[in-house]
């Protein structure tokens, strides 16, 4: 078998491990949370 090895890039000086929550994304009183509250209804 060939396998190679693959090394993925990074960068240290990153702010955040993981990418950002939607919900810190949304503004508050954008009409998608309301529609977002009523289909979880």
């Amino acid at each position: 078998m060939n396998r190679s090895v693959i090394f993925k890039t990074y960068n240290q000086d990153q702010l955040s491990l993981l990418p950002p929550s939607y919900d810190d994304l949304v503004p508050k009183n954008h009409p998608v949370r309301i529609i977002n509250n009523v289909s979880s209804i």
